[in-house]
Parts: C-alpha cells; sequence; structure tokens
C-alpha cells in the first residue's frame, strides 16, 4: 500500500510541474495569453520555382494565401504547419525528377491589425529547384515468355522513355501499363514491381521494372449471379459477342460486355469481373447483376426560358415497361405538355398556346442474333416554331439498329409525317408563288395536310468516358435521309448531317469541342418541307441566339417600313444550309457547381452557296451549372459579339430588308451538357 502511495504523489507532483510555468517561461507564457491570435495568412509567394507552378505547390501544403473574391476567407498562419509544408515542397521536388531541391529560405512579415485583432503576414517560400534528374537507363525483366515481336510492341509503348525526366508518376503509371498490357494479352494474372537507382551527382536515374505474367489464358466459363426474372441465356447471349468462349482473355472485353449487358435496360448495376482459374489455361468470368423495377413512372415539371421563348409550365411523364409480353421487349410511353409564351415576360405578353407530344415505342431486343433489333413508335406533336408560325404532326418509324461492335452503331430507318401548319392567313394567297427558294411550301402556306416520307440512315461512333457527364475521347455520327415520293410523301430531297464531339481532360477540367454540317438538296421541287430544314439556336447550339431563333426569315411587304422589319414580323422558316461550332472550357467546382466559358459560331443559310466565314454569327458567355443525377442544371448567358445580318426576304421583293429587335444577348435555362 505505501508504494502506491509513493507513486500517487509522485504522479501529482510531475503534474503540478508541468501546469505550472517556470521562471525562465512565464514571460513568454503571458506573451502567448497576451496575444490575440495567429495572423491571416494574405499571400503567400514562392520564389525561385520555374518548373513547379505556384498552383502546384499550393495545392500540396497546409499553408495557404487568402483568395480573390467576395466570400474568400483567411487562414491562419500556423507555424508548425508551415515548418512541415517545407519537407512537403521539397518532397514534391524529388517526385517531379528534382532530388537536389531545397527550401532556402522563409520570410514572415507581420502586419499589425487593429486593437483585438490578428492581423495579417505575407509568407515568402524561396526554392532552389537544382539539376532534374533524367533516365539514364530502362530495363524490363521477365518477358521470356512472350514472342520477340510482342516484346518489341511493350517495350515501344512504354510510357517512361530513356532521356525522359525521372518523374515518380511516371514510373508508377509504367508499371501499371506494363500489367494492362500483359493482361490484354492473355496474362490475366500478371504482376510487376518497379524500382529506381538516382545518382544524384550525375543528376541520372537507372530504372529496372520486373514483370511476373504467369499463365496466359482463354475465356472459360461464364457465371452469371443476381438474375431474378431475366433469363440467364439472353444474359449469355449479349456477353458472348464480347466474350467468345476459346478466345484470349483481355480487360477490354469485360468493359465491352459490360456497355452491351448495360444497354440491354433492365439492369440497376452490371459489374463484369475476372473470376477463378479454371483447368486447361481458362479462366472464368464473373457477371454480377442487379435488376431495375421492370415497370417504372417517371414525373417531372419545370420551365424554359429563352429570349424568343418560354414555357410555364412544362410538364413530362413516361410509363415503361421493360418485359412487355416476354423477350425482355421494352415499351414506352412518353408525354410532355406546356403552355408557350413567344414573347418576353417583362413585355406584353402574347395569349399562351398549348404545345406538347405523346409518343408510344417499342424495342425488340435481339430481332436476328445479339445485334440486332427493331425499334418502332408512332406519336403526335403540336410544336409552335414562332409567333407566327405552329403546327400538329403524327410521325411514325420504323428502325433496326445493328450494333456493329461495342463503340459503333448503324441504324437505318423508315420515317413517315403528317403534318398540317398554322400560318397566318395573309400567307394562304401564296400558294402558287414557290419561285421563292426560302418560301413556306404551297402545302405549309394553305394549312394542308403535307406527307413526308424518307429512309434514314445513322451512324455513331462513341468513344465518350461517360454520355451523361463526358470528360474524355469523342463522338462521331453522320445521318443521311432520301425523301421519295414513290414512299408516300410529297417531297423529293437528300440530307445530309455529320458531326463531331472532342472531349480533352485538363486536370480536373474538361476542354469540349464540335463541329457540325447540314445540307438538304430539293429533287425537282421548288422548296423544301419545314419539317427537313434547319433551325439553330438555344442551349445546345448557338447560345447567342432564342430557341430556333437563328433562321432565314420570310417578311409581308405589308410589314416593312423604310427598309426595315420587325423580328416578331418576320416568320423564320429554316434554312437549307447550315454550319456551327463550338468551342467550351468546363470548370469544376466544389459542391457540384460547374462553371464554363464558351464560345459558339454558327449560321443558317437559304442555300449552301450562301455560305461564307464573314457571316457567321459568333457569341460568347458563360454558364454556371449544377450537376445531379440526370445531367447538369445549366444557365447561360450568351452575347453575340459578331452579328451579321439574317437572311430576310420580302413577298413580292426581292430586295434586302432590315431585320430589326433582335437582340444580341440571350439567357437560358436548360438540362443537361450543351453537348
Amino acid at each position: 500500500m505505501a508504494w502506491r502511495l509513493w507513486a500517487l504523489a509522485c504522479l501529482a507532483h510531475a503534474l503540478l510541474n508541468a501546469a505550472t510555468p517556470t521562471d525562465a517561461g512565464a514571460d513568454e507564457a503571458e506573451e502567448a495569453d497576451a496575444r490575440p491570435g495567429n495572423p491571416c495568412v494574405r499571400r503567400l509567394h514562392i520564389e525561385g520555382n520555374a518548373r513547379l507552378s505556384d498552383a502546384e505547390i499550393g495545392a500540396r501544403i497546409a499553408t495557404e494565401g487568402q483568395r480573390w473574391g467576395p466570400l474568400s476567407r483567411c487562414h491562419a498562419l500556423d507555424e508548425a504547419s508551415l515548418a512541415a509544408d517545407l519537407s512537403r515542397i521539397e518532397r514534391l521536388y524529388r517526385a517531379h525528377g528534382y532530388y537536389e531541391a531545397r527550401v532556402t529560405a522563409v520570410r514572415v512579415e507581420r502586419i499589425s491589425g487593429a486593437k483585438g485583432r490578428p492581423g495579417e503576414a505575407d509568407v515568402t517560400i524561396a526554392v532552389d529547384e537544382g539539376p532534374l534528374t533524367r533516365v539514364a537507363s530502362r530495363e524490363v525483366l521477365g518477358l521470356e515468355a512472350l514472342g520477340a515481336d510482342e516484346r518489341r510492341e511493350i517495350l515501344d509503348q512504354l510510357p517512361l522513355k530513356v532521356g525522359a525526366p525521372m518523374v515518380e508518376a511516371d514510373l508508377d503509371a509504367g508499371k501499371a501499363w506494363l500489367v494492362e498490357a500483359l493482361e490484354d494479352r492473355g496474362f490475366a494474372l500478371a504482376t510487376a514491381d518497379e524500382s529506381a537507382v538516382v545518382f544524384r551527382a550525375e543528376a541520372e536515374a537507372d530504372v529496372t521494372y520486373r514483370v511476373w505474367p504467369g499463365e496466359r489464358f482463354v475465356i472459360g466459363e461464364l457465371r452469371v449471379t443476381g438474375l431474378e426474372r431475366v433469363r440467364e441465356e439472353a444474359v449469355r447471349e449479349q456477353a458472348r459477342v464480347s466474350l467468345p468462349l476459346g478466345e484470349r482473355f483481355s480487360p477490354k472485353s469485360l468493359r465491352a460486355a459490360e456497355i452491351r449487358l448495360a444497354d440491354m435496360g433492365v439492369f440497376e448495376s452490371v459489374r463484369v469481373a475476372r473470376g477463378a482459374r479454371q483447368g486447361e489455361g481458362r479462366i472464368a468470368i464473373d457477371i454480377h447483376l442487379r435488376e431495375a423495377p421492370f415497370r417504372t413512372i417517371r414525373l417531372g415539371a419545370g420551365i424554359f426560358l429563352d429570349p424568343r421563348r418560354q414555357e410555364l409550365p412544362r410538364l413530362w411523364g413516361s410509363w415503361t415497361h421493360r418485359d412487355f409480353l416476354g423477350g425482355l421487349r421494352r415499351f414506352t410511353i412518353d408525354a410532355a405538355f406546356a403552355l408557350v409564351l413567344t414573347e418576353q415576360l417583362w413585355e406584353t405578353p402574347d395569349r399562351p398556346r398549348p404545345a406538347g407530344a405523346l409518343e408510344a415505342r417499342l424495342t425488340q431486343p435481339a430481332l436476328v442474333g445479339p445485334n440486332l433489333s427493331l425499334d418502332t413508335s408512332l406519336g403526335y406533336e403540336r410544336g409552335i416554331v414562332d409567333a407566327s408560325l405552329g403546327y400538329d404532326a403524327a410521325r411514325a418509324r420504323i428502325g433496326l439498329p445493328w450494333r456493329v461492335s461495342g463503340r459503333f452503331t448503324f441504324t437505318p430507318s423508315f420515317n413517315f409525317s403528317l403534318a398540317r401548319f398554322h400560318v397566318p392567313d395573309s400567307l394562304e394567297s401564296l400558294a402558287d408563288e414557290v419561285d421563292q427558294p426560302m418560301a413556306l411550301d404551297a402545302c405549309a402556306r394553305t394549312e394542308g395536310l403535307c406527307r413526308l416520307a424518307y429512309l434514314e440512315q445513322r451512324l455513331v461512333y462513341d468513344r465518350r468516358d461517360s454520355p451523361i457527364f463526358p470528360t474524355r475521347g469523342f463522338w462521331l455520327s453522320l445521318a443521311l435521309q432520301e425523301g421519295w415520293r414513290f414512299l408516300g410523301g410529297a417531297y423529293d430531297y437528300l440530307r445530309l448531317m455529320p458531326e463531331a464531339r472532342v472531349y480533352v481532360p485538363l486536370g480536373g477540367h474538361v476542354l469540349a469541342l464540335r463541329a457540325m454540317f447540314g445540307l438538304v438538296h430539293t429533287l425537282g421541287s421548288a422548296t423544301s418541307s419545314v419539317l427537313t430544314r434547319f433551325f439553330l439556336g438555344g442551349a445546345s447550339t448557338q447560345r447567342g441566339f432564342g430557341g430556333q431563333a437563328l433562321s432565314p426569315r420570310l417578311a409581308l411587304a405589308r410589314d416593312v417600313r423604310d427598309g426595315q422589319i420587325d423580328e416578331a414580323d418576320a416568320i423564320a422558316t429554316g434554312g437549307n444550309a447550315m454550319i456551327a461550332a463550338n468551342i467550351e472550357l468546363r470548370f469544376r467546382l466544389p459542391h457540384n457547381f460547374g462553371l464554363a466559358v464558351f464560345c459558339d459560331a454558327a449560321e443558317v443559310v437559304l442555300d449552301i452557296d450562301d455560305l461564307a466565314a464573314d457571316a457567321l454569327q459568333i457569341a460568347v458567355g458563360l454558364g454556371v451549372s449544377y450537376r445531379t443525377i440526370l445531367g447538369p442544371v445549366r444557365l447561360d448567358f450568351g452575347y453575340r459579339v459578331r452579328a451579321p445580318p439574317l437572311q430576310v426576304e420580302v413577298v413580292g421583293d426581292l430586295g434586302e430588308v432590315a431585320l430589326v429587335g433582335l437582340r444580341r444577348f440571350s439567357l437560358l435555362l436548360s438540362l443537361g451538357e450543351a453537348f
């Protein structure tokens, strides 16, 4: 008992001494108590960093200067974190091949604050980067099991080259690439390791990779889990297209199978992974699935705003059955309704007009084999082009989507439409005036029942990493239409529309580019149908215009005053040729927000001969977005910095008329990326 009391007394004495400052530290403790707080870091400056930017270094250290902006806040100076940051900077330089880099000086300039305030501080860190270490030699061991051509191909494509900077990220990437290259050649269980010997005095490094390929495998059994209602044979039929039995194993085949199974449209999640090793050089493939509900109902509501058109409200809904009458047939009914205003809300609004659409769609997968499907639809639409032009249309379509490969789809289809246009009464008397190439055709002007029948071939090659939030890759498409009277229509024409999109990752941001071209060539007809012409403008094409506002216009002589006509009195009739290009830099911001800076250039003209570089409408602008599971909700502001006059033709007078009242700016609210 005595020794326990003695131990407790010693512990109490030690705690008392720790809590009471000595005479030597009393003044320092009193000064610390009197100090109101650590100063704010007003500016952080790095000196001597020619190779690494301030942003690269700042992203790896804790000390942070005050950022510009109304919501920026002060970051208090922490002496301990600043000391640790010096080691972090030197480690960062070593990771980029500067093994002799060191921090040479640290300066903290304090600026006194008002009474009771902590004040501010400017922090300067001086760096001596030293020489850059480069790869002097590179050796890969363990490739003896491969043929000479395979070894040469792997070595030629290995990311880290002799003479390249000795960057640790590139060293690790080389190891990952070796494993991937071996797996793509059937070595499903391949592993690799890397090492580097750095000679600081010579600023050189010897790099060695060691690989263990293991056994070369072919695809064996497909093991499917997670099915409840979907037949396993239907899953195997789709998966075997990308994973044929006995073919060499490749992770690319696994990813292709995942895409095929996801496109079946009946699974919430799909994962295809390498399974256990089987005998005779085979490896199993595990397919993990989770079925989606076979019947779903979706409802939505919103608004649509742009300078020429407002939809208040916009309502939509859909009902989907994913196993209609068995066989994984998908039957969908989509409906939409809106009240449309074609004047500005702050101006005297016109009477709202109803618009909407109703479509029933039936898709039969695996019509003939796993790659060919049948896609049919029947629908009705009441559309409003502008204040003067509207239409009712019934449409039918029969398509045969053919998945040529995992990324390439070819879809031939037959399309038939019946449309009745609503035009001003003053145009009905122009039924016989068809010599004007841009005028509405006689059927549209007389509000007759217009028939449009055409064949279409659509080719799509998709190399994007995501269809909703693409960050890298490209997307190519080509659409061809041939309209013939013998198919039951009233127009003979050819229509061509190619499009290309490219996405380039820039750190955490994305550079997106797009180019489009369109051409309608009539065959023996004086005019083309409005349903086949091009209209641009809006949140997805040219953001300096409202929706469908970029179009040649048709004017009546009685509406022309002093050689001018108001934009509201000129009917947008569409054009037979168009060209468009977009460039957009998309920045990722915290909390699912995004910022985009864009430039759009486009033009729609009557004939391809009218296309000219000096006639392009060019708009620049900013967009703010918020990411949702359906895509980003965007608010874009566009301003036309270059606004050549639009084509306006006056009925009965081929002279030029100036269009007035068309604004040079546009504010657009929409869902989804622009492209």
